[in-house]
């Protein structure tokens, strides 16, 4: 599981870092701007030069990177929805970093961008360090009295251009629903079949483990259901009202996630449709680091399990399980720079686990719960 997980991060940094680009628009407090559409040319120290296709209407805004590209975002109030091909990323709430501050300030400055005037708002900014009170980012972006977003820029430490995006062309005019709302299409689910994603040997059986977080005893530790069928495995962890979901096919690239915030509601959804080829697949086989025994034995359950290091090739973070002579983790232990958790079984089955007891519930798919009517 964790080097399913490093082989498909790249892909998805990949469409967080486009839609980071991105930035969405700032509109101003108060500002309701009219149906639009721009072009825009973007660069930057940190990014190519390229162009994005920006267009709003009501509470929906649609941001393209390039004409003929499929990475796509639309903004809707608090939530995000980022859309890569076969990929979607889907982020509710805010997206805070601690140590930027978000409240924009008018300073006071106009621009002319393509014959239009614009007033200069600082949206964000780092807060100040112990190092020096300049370090930092600065966001600045410049605004038509109708709330319609001209340019803005990322400026670095010493007043490098980090990003920027500059409109070449503005159209105000009638723009649909359809334009700036996410296709429902994106959150359906063709689910590969077994036969599609072969298992990588040694198959594991079908099983269903229940696990328990190690806390101190006066606190209640997360419960953490695994459900294995063929190459696909199913995780999910709950704490309280917090919940997370995971399914991962041993061949890395087919990946589904949903998470919930500590009361209850939708936070993030993400979808990895990609089917590897044949020969991606065989790649998969042959670079796929094996688990390394790494110390004695242990009972749980009344059944014996053996401690492995599940990655010996990852020097950032330590996952150490004990596995069953058929390959069932009873215990595990995480341990990062920043994090350091175990778990133990508290139930073990060996049963046929059916495909719809490892899909993602359809109610987490739907368009309507992530705000898209």
């Amino acid at each position: 599981m964790e080097y399913a997980l490093r082989l498909l991060l790249p892909s998805l940094f990949c469409l967080v870092a486009t839609a980071a680009a991105a930035k969405g628009t700032f509109i101003p407090p108060g500002a309701k701007p009219p149906d639009y559409a721009i072009t825009m040319a973007t660069g930057g120290s940190f990014y190519k030069s390229g162009s994005q296709i920006v267009v709003h209407h009501g509470d929906w805004t649609k941001v393209a990177i390039n004409a003929d590209s499929p990475n796509v975002t639309y903004y809707h109030e608090d939530a995000r929805i980022s859309v890569n091909g076969s990929s979607l990323v889907v982020i509710r709430g805010p997206e805070f970093e601690e140590l930027i501050e978000y409240a924009p300030r008018n300073i006071g400055e106009r621009q002319i961008h393509l014959g239009e005037s614009c007033t200069v708002w600082e949206v964000s900014r780092s807060r100040p360090s112990s190092i020096s009170r300049d370090s930092g980012t600065i966001a600045l972006s410049c605004v038509t009295d109708d709330g319609i977003e001209l340019s803005q820029k990322l400026l670095g430490p010493s007043k490098d251009v980090i990003f920027s995006a500059e409109a070449t062309r503005i159209e105000r005019r009638p723009v649909s629903p359809e334009e700036v709302q996410p296709p429902a299409s994106a959150f359906a689910l063709d689910w590969p079949g077994r036969d599609t994603l072969p298992p990588i040997p040694p198959e594991k059986p079908d099983h269903e483990v229940v696990m328990q977080e190690a806390l101190p005893p006066e606190k209640l530790g997360a419960i953490r259901i695994v459900r294995r069928h063929g190459p696909w495995q199913f995780t999910e962890e709950t704490a309280g009202k917090l919940r997370t979901i995971r399914v991962i096919s041993d061949h890395a690239r087919t990946w589904f996630e949903y998470a919930s915030d500590a009361s209850g509601a939708p936070k993030r959804l993400i979808i990895n449709r990609y089917t590897p080829p044949p020969e991606e697949q065989a790649q998969v086989r042959a670079l796929r680091p094996q688990p390394k025994r790494d110390g004695g034995t242990d009972t749980v359950l009344g059944e014996t399990c053996s401690w492995f290091n599940m990655t010996p090739e990852i020097f950032d973070n330590n996952t150490q399980s004990c596995l069953t002579e058929d390959g069932i983790s009873l215990k595990e232990q995480y341990l990062s720079r920043s994090s350091h958790r175990a778990w133990t079984a508290i139930r073990v089955v060996r049963r046929p686990i059916a495909i719809d007891e490892i899909k993602l519930a359809p109610e987490l798919l739907s368009p309507q719960l992530w705000g898209v009517e």
